[in-house]
């Protein structure tokens, strides 16, 4: 999906729950769950503050030493592979 002309959004089956120290999200309506490592959960927690793209961007390159455009491409490659396991959809901007 074009990350420049929409937005991450949770899906409202979608649901994130800590366990045994990690964070884990599911989608009750497909099944299965994703176990997140601290990058996943900081990018999942900001998603669920209802965060876009480049504002994820922003905030993850100034609490971690890492170049903007190798972030933005290990977030959109994030985002993608959460979209596909169902647990992100993709909203056009200004819907």
């Amino acid at each position: 999906m074009t990350q420049e002309t929409n937005e991450p959004l949770i899906p409202d089956d979608v649901v994130s729950r800590e366990l045994d120290g990690e964070l884990v999200v599911t989608s009750l309506s497909m099944g299965g769950f994703l176990r997140l490592d601290d990058v996943g959960r900081k990018i999942w927690t900001l998603l669920e503050q209802g965060q876009n793209l480049d504002s994820i961007v922003t905030t993850l390159t100034g609490d971690f030493d890492v170049d903007t455009a190798a972030c933005r491409g290990d977030v959109e490659a994030f985002l993608d592979d959460l979209a596909e396991r169902g647990l992100l959809n993709w909203r056009r901007k200004g819907a």
